[in-house]
């Protein structure tokens, strides 16, 4: 029997797909581990580099591992009623390319083990992204070489055990990631505070450039337009509200916000060790609901433009 151009396209479909979900997996793990094990060293740190890279990994595990495993069940299916099809090049191929890689990662985890404790670097973290790493490789270097051992065996017990294995733990992850990720809604309510917090910034350097301009807060925030200017004071991003603004001072001014999360003891979140250093005016931490930031211009600072010539 001849290879058809369909067998050819279902070997791709099934590498493509099984390195797809094993990189989704091994990101997905690093991100629980890295909510896990906290790195203080790192100064604000979102787990999954934020939510993005997780996001990634589960929507890539919920698609793409589902046609993983239809794909893998349609070659099964077509050498189990055509075994001279388990003779075919792009079948070996393909096992021997994943045989490689899989192979390859456990040997460069291995180097990067070694390298890393020799440099007296060794943390948990690194030490349990390694054993994901492993684990994952070493899953996918087993499977196929027991089912290279079993061409024409059909689904054997062992076989769809492995695969319920295989989904199980992928359930365990996804749950786990969607633990740290939190639900859409809850990304969605992160994301706004981000832009409140956007808004509420770019406030504050506009009325520090209006108070070097003439040495005067302004009254409203609607003093910060012009003609000729840029800026067109923001509203919040959901209710299309005003944000609130009051002068306390000769160079102090309240800003304030409405929140739908807490920035103060969100576990997403690690402040650094150097947190105190950070001037007030570049802080932005906040609780949930109604939230005002403080501000004292400071002349020395922002001295006034002509004083500064």
């Amino acid at each position: 029997m001849k290879m058809t151009p369909k067998d050819f396209f279902l070997y791709l479909a099934a590498a493509v797909t099984l390195y797809v979900s094993a990189g989704s997996m091994i990101g997905l793990l690093f991100a629980i581990i890295n909510h896990l094990t906290p790195d203080p060293a790192l100064n604000y740190y979102y787990a999954g580099g934020y939510s993005g890279g997780i996001q990634f990994a589960i929507a890539s595990l919920i698609i793409v591992f589902p046609l993983y495993l239809l794909v893998s069940w349609w070659i099964r299916k077509d050498v189990v009623e055509h075994p001279e099809k388990g003779t075919f090049w792009v079948r070996k191929w393909f096992i021997g390319l994943t045989l490689f890689v899989a192979g390859a990662l456990v040997a460069g985890d291995l180097v990067a083990l070694v390298f890393t404790f020799l440099g007296g670097e060794l943390t948990t973290r690194f030490v349990y992204k390694v054993i994901a790493i492993a684990a994952v490789a070493a899953s996918v270097f087993g499977y196929y070489v027991y089912d290279l051992r079993r061409v024409a065996a059909g689904d054997t017990h062992v076989r769809t055990g492995l695969v319920g294995v295989m989904v199980v733990v992928m359930l365990v992850a996804l749950g786990a990631g969607f633990g740290v990720l939190g639900s859409p809604a809850a990304q969605r309510d992160l994301k706004l505070d981000q832009e409140r917090v956007y808004d509420l910034q770019n406030m504050q350097w506009e009325i520090i450039n209006y108070w070097q301009t003439k040495e005067a807060l302004p009254i409203m925030l609607s003093d910060l337009e012009n003609d000729l200017g840029y800026f067109s004071v923001p509203v919040d991003p959901e209710t299309g509200e005003a944000y609130e603004y009051r002068v306390v001072g000769e160079m102090t001014f309240e800003l304030c916000a409405e929140f739908a999360t807490d920035s103060v003891n969100d576990k997403r979140r690690v402040p650094s060790h150097d947190i105190y250093i950070i001037p007030d005016s570049e802080r932005w931490e906040h609780g949930m609901g109604v939230h005002c930031f403080t501000r004292t211009i400071d002349p020395d600072r922002y001295p006034a433009f002509e004083k500064a010539l």
